[in-house]
């Protein structure tokens, strides 16, 4: 069975997407997907739930899960508490501190630093990854405070949301790295220095580097992608993500496409 490919409709990345999956004639469709809730409303006709991908938001991995769909929305170990890769992290867990979003003002109380790297723990995009002072991190969890239980998202920032924090680091680029069956499937630069900057291009160290750490941890996922970046003390794991909910930036979507087909197709 061909792979079913379900796409977030308006959402630029996924209109990329379909235009390469119209082209190579692959079945596909456009879907209204709920934010945190993860429903997709009304439910596509599923031909076969064991050969079903979704591309857009994360939480509709709860929609993928219901129906039983594989891939589906594939689900990644959090990258920081892997053991092979500790030497290669930007933030090891050695240097990182973990604490809930009610937690972490009153954890970094007498933390001296005037600046710190947080994210959400997880891979839900509950917390993009940002450089914050203490003032600006009490300000992004205070609105947490006043949610009821009720009101708990598990893709959205509440007071059980666990967060990372570690020192910035300055970066000079950064790439992402699409893995497919363990092998570097495309890529793409998206930042150079502190401007954004797409472009289907890549330093000549990058894959080498992508594929010893895939070497060192394999099978890590069927499928993800990995951001590498360049420091003053040379390249660093920058992190892993959803290969489904990742942005796209400029990589090569026809190849994308063509390896998560021979992948996935059964």
């Amino acid at each position: 069975m061909v792979v079913q490919w379900i796409l977030q409709r308006g959402h630029t990345d996924s209109e990329r997407l379909g235009a390469v999956l119209e082209a190579l004639g692959l079945q596909h469709s456009f879907e209204r997907m709920a934010p945190f809730i993860g429903d997709i409303d009304p439910v596509p006709q599923i031909d076969n739930p064991a050969n079903t991908i979704i591309f857009g938001l994360h939480s509709t991995r709860n929609f993928a899960r219901k129906h039983g769909l594989y891939p589906g929305i594939i689900e990644l170990r959090p990258h920081i508490q892997e053991v092979a890769w500790q030497d290669f992290l930007l933030n090891p867990l050695k240097t990182t501190i973990f604490a809930t979003a009610a937690e972490i003002v009153s954890r970094l109380a007498d933390d001296p630093r005037d600046l710190f790297f947080v994210r959400a723990f997880d891979d839900t995009k509950a917390l993009a990854g940002q450089v914050l002072t203490k003032e600006q991190i009490e300000a992004t969890v205070a609105v947490t405070s006043i949610l009821t239980k009720e009101e708990f998202f598990a893709e959205s920032l509440n007071p059980t949301t666990e967060l990372m924090v570690s020192s910035p680091v300055d970066i000079v680029a950064e790439w992402r790295l699409w893995i497919v069956d363990d092998k570097v499937a495309t890529y793409s630069r998206y930042k150079q220095g502190d401007a954004v900057r797409w472009t289907y291009a890549i330093d000549d160290d990058v894959i080498p580097l992508a594929d010893s750490l895939i070497a060192k941890n394999p099978g890590y996922a069927p499928a993800y992608v990995m951001d590498i970046c360049r420091t003053d003390e040379g390249l660093k794991l920058l992190e892993t993500n959803s290969i489904n909910s990742a942005g796209l930036y400029k990589g090569n979507l026809t190849d994308l496409v063509q390896t998560l087909e021979e992948k996935f197709t059964s």
